[in-house]
């Protein structure tokens, strides 16, 4: 129905509009594109359309709609105020933008300055709800700003929670930030938020706090407070307090970049203020800075690094459960040692990288060798033929200045072994090899190969301290020692048969040139045999490789009898430093390996192969007779490994020395998953020291996770010492998914060396946002590492 109010050209005018939808604006003079984006058109409908030229009004009713750019205005009531360019909507409102939905029951917007105000407003987008009583919202270029609204994520009619802010900015489809944010559980307000963002694109954490007992440092309450400026960088804020113990704070900035040159890595700095001093570390304060970097230099040229720098040897020890809380992976805690940079340029027939590994620390680490170089530069050839014959060649050069260092505790009274070694190492060496085949199924090649070594000024150091590295008098010997077994070196004594603690000694040797060759022949062959069909498999086949290697080692000299004169009478004495696998034969040698490695398969119906059983054997033999029994060596090794389906594995791994008539190392593992929601492991792992400076260790394992439902999970680990009898580390956590935030609770007793026993509790809280189903193991693989 058209009102009669219209003259006969106002109503000419709208039924070309109504016909021409939007463009029919442009040619009228109440044009509503006065003053803003002429380009765009506006298309109105409904059931009822009523003009005011007079006043340049047109008022759309019943299923009233409006089309501008790409924007849709639903409601009963539309108005078009031609003269302001506004659009005022009532009763039951429904705009659809970029894909979202908002809702309100009053909508005002101006068209030239993109504004709106919106009463009892309702917008839900990616798992959020943005309500306001007056809400008023700003279109921009590329993000849309809001005032006086709050935002959850519940969708319950009354929501347990919710944030109230000052102003908020959306990039729609990105992210969200808000400011000067009050947080509220149902109507009480709990927490101040000067800032507060979240992804709408990944399920990132704004604000974590987590609650920690431990018997050492007493109760804790840990906040991690997440800042997101902008697609490059993240930061994270720390604030801990230890009522009994200290407070701590800390920063981690992450960045990321994907345009032009990729880069992305990490910095963390984080300090831990004691109240009162740590015996057992001798400090009142404690902290970490470490982070990781990768970026692309130039086309085939890439920089890595990771850094790490603590107070004292047991940081990442001690406070494990407080660093994988800010988001440590369990991995990173394992080595205090871990500072590298690497530059590595590539092409496809060579390799030239330049390595720096330095010892950020000054404090040793354990049982194992570390090394350090500083610098390393190294060009590797590929494996490539000799031009006009049947040959391969690989060439390498490398040069590095090392430093390798090693301890370990001799007794349970606090005192430690330490060996420092160093030295300039140039290593230059070119291998051959020549494969062919014979009675088609017998694979063979011979190969040579030479390398030079030259050791520059090497240094070799020993020493036995206490527990807290400080050396004990060795400048006069105790009486009670019978003289006659000491040997004199400088101002420092030694004796004959050995250390003993409290002694150190210093060795150097002259520059020293190294050449081995080698000769060797490996024989290899591959038999396939075919094993037929079955209703899971349309193949299966059993693949047998055997092989056995024949190789000479040829030295210039033997490196062991280049012994400094002054202990060439003792029973115990140094030897040239030996730092990594290059040094590996430091004499003639003559060794037979052999191998064998069998693989069951299967083909299914869709044409993948899955392996369902691996077993690998090796044994190698140096025939080389040597006074030396450490010289000789003959070692076994065997590796299992059974995937029957899906619900089952069994790894098994053992290396035992034949010399010495032990095993070195074994581990077992079984891991059973029946369903989806259920994984649980059980291990044994056993280790002993070939030289028997370490007693044997032995250890049986068990770790489960379990998703007892949608809302919650747990975690099970043990660690029992088989040779101590008792749990060396128990811990059990329970991970509970409200919705909006993500709560675990865990219980931890360890038992260590040379520390006292722990015990600690742990109670998080992650705030989250947008819920996520909880199938699987999301919950205890992104809390409880």
């Amino acid at each position: 129905m058209i009102s009669s109010r219209f003259s006969r050209a106002s109503l000419l005018s709208l039924i070309v509009l109504t016909l021409l939808g939007g463009s029919a604006f442009a040619k009228e003079d109440y044009s509503l594109f006065k003053g803003f984006d002429e380009r765009a058109a506006i298309e109105p409908s409904a059931d009822e359309i009523e003009g005011f030229p007079e006043e340049d009004l047109v008022v759309l009713k019943g299923h009233a709609r409006v089309m501008y750019k790409d924007n849709v205005l639903h409601a009963d009531e539309i108005v078009l105020d031609l003269r302001d360019g506004e659009i005022r909507a009532n009763r039951n409102v429904v705009i659809w933008s970029e894909g979202e939905e908002l809702r309100g029951e009053r909508l005002i917007y101006n068209l030239k300055t993109n504004k709106a105000t919106l009463l009892s407003s309702y917008w839900h987008s990616g798992g959020y709800t943005v309500r306001g009583e007056q809400t008023d919202v700003e279109y921009k270029k590329d993000q849309i700003e809001v005032r006086n609204a709050w935002i959850t994520s519940c969708d319950m009619i009354e929501p347990h929670y919710h944030l109230e802010n000052e102003r908020a900015k959306i990039i729609l489809g990105q992210r969200f930030w808000t400011y000067n944010t009050l947080f509220y559980l149902g109507n009480l307000p709990v927490m101040f938020l000067p800032m507060f963002t979240r992804s709408l694109r990944q399920d990132w954490k704004g604000h974590v706090v987590g609650y920690n007992y431990s018997r050492d440092r007493g109760f804790a309450m840990l906040n991690k407070y997440n800042l997101h400026f902008d697609s490059m960088r993240r930061i994270a804020l720390y604030a801990d307090w230890y009522p009994s113990y200290g407070y701590g704070f800390g920063i981690k900035e992450s960045y990321h970049r994907k345009e032009g040159r990729p880069m992305d890595g990490k910095i963390y700095l984080y300090r831990l203020n004691l109240r009162d001093k740590d015996e057992d570390i001798d400090v009142t304060r404690r902290y970490k800075i470490a982070g990781e970097h990768r970026q692309e230099l130039y086309d085939d040229l890439v920089l890595t690094a990771k850094y790490q720098k603590l107070t004292d040897r047991d940081y990442n020890d001690d406070l494990e459960d407080e660093e994988l809380f800010r988001g440590w992976d369990r991995n990173d805690l394992q080595s205090n040692r871990n500072s590298f940079m690497n530059v590595a340029y590539t092409k496809p027939d060579y390799n030239l990288r330049l390595l720096v590994k330095e010892n950020l620390n000054d404090f040793q680490l354990g049982e194992l060798m570390e090394d350090e170089r500083s610098p390393e530069l190294r060009w590797d050839e590929r494996r490539q033929l000799v031009p006009y014959l049947p040959v391969y060649r690989k060439v390498h050069i490398d040069y590095s200045r090392l430093r390798a260092m090693q301890e370990y505790s001799l007794e349970e009274d606090d005192v430690w072994w330490r060996r420092y070694d160093q030295l300039d190492r140039v290593d230059f060496g070119m291998d051959l090899e020549a494969p062919f085949t014979v009675f088609q199924w017998l694979r063979i090649t011979p190969f040579t190969g030479y390398q030079g070594i030259f050791y520059g000024t090497p240094e070799q150091r020993w020493s036995l301290r206490n527990i807290h590295g400080e050396r004990f008098d060795v400048t006069d010997p105790d009486d009670s020692y019978d003289r006659d077994f000491l040997r004199r070196y400088g101002d420092r004594y030694y004796f004959a048969g050995g250390l003993r603690p409290g002694w150190e000694y210093e060795s150097n040797w002259d520059d020293v040139m190294q050449n081995v060759w080698k000769l060797g022949t490996e024989f290899s062959t591959r038999l396939v045999q075919p094993l037929g069909s079955t209703r899971r498999f349309s193949q299966m086949r059993l693949v047998v490789e055997p092989t056995m290697t024949v190789v000479g080692y040829f030295a210039s000299k033997d490196l062991d009898d280049e012994v400094p004169q002054e202990f060439l009478n003792q029973t115990f004495y140094p030897t040239i430093p030996e730092i990594d696998e290059v040094d590996s034969y430091r004499r003639s040698a003559r060794i037979v390996r052999t191998g064998l490695d069998l693989k069951l398969e299967g083909k299914d119906y869709d044409r993948v192969t899955h392996r369902l059983a691996r077993l690998s054997l090796s044994a190698a033999k140096d025939f080389h007779s040597s006074d030396d029994d450490d010289g000789e060596y003959e070692d076994f090794m065997m590796e299992l490994s059974l995937t029957p389906n899906k619900y089952v594995e069994f790894k098994h791994f053992w290396l035992y020395d034949l010399d010495q008539s032990q095993t070195a190392a074994m581990w077992d593992g079984l891991t059973i998953i029946p369903d989806d929601r259920v994984k649980f492991t059980v291990g044994y792992a056993q280790f002993e020291d070939t030289h028997n400076v370490m007693d044997r260790e032995s250890y049986a394992t068990f770790d489960m996770k379990l998703a007892m439902s949608k809302k919650w999970a747990m975690e099970l680990r043990e660690r029992y010492d088989l040779e101590q009898s008792y749990f060396r580390d128990s811990r059990c956590s329970f991970i509970r998914d409200l919705h909006d935030w993500e709560a675990a609770f865990s219980v931890r007793n360890r038992k260590r060396l040379y520390r006292d026993d722990e015990f600690q509790i742990t109670f998080g809280m992650q705030f989250k946002l947008p819920t996520q189903a909880a199938g699987g193991f999301p919950l205890a693989d992104r809390f409880v590492r």
